[in-house]
C-alpha cells in the first residue's frame, strides 16, 4: 500500500471496511468546541470529506457515513446530501425533519468504516460499535464524541432521483474543534477522511492561501 494512502471499499455513497486499519488513540483531555457564525457553517463541509449523519425517530436511531455531501449556500447556510433511498437514514431524516451531520478525521476512522458495514435497522450501531453521543436537550439532536465538528440541520427538500433521494437542508447550528479550525480547516491538525475512487481514500494535504 502507498504511503499515506487508505485502502477501503467505496459503495455508492457509503463506506464499507475493506480490512482493519490501526489508527492513533483518541483525544486526551477536555475537548473545546468554538461556536462558528452563521455566514461560517458552510465552511465545514468546504473540504468535502466523510461526514456521519444521525437521525431518531419513532423506528429507532442510526449514525451512517456519507461521502456525498456538499455546500449550496452560505447566506443562508444550506447543505445538501446524496442518500439512496432505501437506508435507514433516509427514512428517519424525512420522518423527523432534522438531523446532525458529525465531521469525523481519521483517527476516527475504525468506527466510520464499521458504521457502514450494516444497517441501522438491523443493529444498534451505537452499543455494537462503543460510539458515544451527546444530545442536545432543545431538539435532542445527537453530536457523537470526539467529532472534529457537527452541525445541525433541518430538513428543507427532498428530490428524488432513481434510488437516490437527495436532501437539502438549513444548517441551524455548527460547532468545531477550536484548534483545528480558524477560518477554515487546519489541515495539519484535521486529517480528514476522503473517498478519491477505486477502494481508495485520501486525506487533505498541506492547505495554502489562494
Amino acid at each position: 500500500m502507498e504511503s499515506g494512502v487508505i485502502v477501503f471499499r467505496f459503495y455508492r455513497n457509503l463506506f464499507i471496511p475493506h480490512f482493519t486499519l490501526q489508527t492513533p488513540d483518541s483525544y486526551k483531555g477536555k475537548i473545546m468546541y468554538k461556536k462558528l457564525k452563521s455566514d461560517e457553517f458552510i465552511r465545514v463541509l468546504s473540504s468535502g470529506s466523510c461526514v456521519l449523519l444521525c437521525a431518531e425517530g419513532k423506528k429507532g436511531k442510526t449514525v451512517t457515513p456519507i461521502a456525498w455531501n456538499m455546500p449550496v449556500n452560505d447566506i443562508p447556510p444550506i447543505a445538501a446530501f446524496a442518500l439512496d433511498s432505501n437506508h435507514f437514514i433516509t427514512e428517519l431524516i424525512l420522518s423527523a425533519k432534522k438531523f446532525s451531520v458529525c465531521i469525523p478525521d481519521m483517527k476516527m476512522l475504525k468506527k466510520v468504516l464499521a458504521c457502514g458495514s450494516v444497517s441501522g435497522r438491523k443493529k444498534d450501531k451505537f452499543k455494537a460499535f462503543g460510539i458515544k453521543y451527546e444530545k442536545n436537550p432543545k431538539n435532542g439532536l445527537m453530536k457523537i464524541k470526539d467529532c472534529a465538528a457537527y452541525m445541525e440541520c433541518r430538513l428543507k427538500k427532498d428530490l428524488k432521483f432513481s434510488g437516490v433521494d437527495l436532501i437539502i437542508a438549513d444548517i441551524t447550528r455548527a460547532k468545531v474543534k477550536s484548534d483545528m479550525f480558524d477560518k477554515g480547516w487546519i489541515t495539519g491538525k484535521f486529517k480528514s477522511i476522503h473517498s478519491v475512487g477505486n477502494m481508495y481514500g485520501a486525506s487533505l494535504g498541506k492547505r495554502f492561501k489562494f
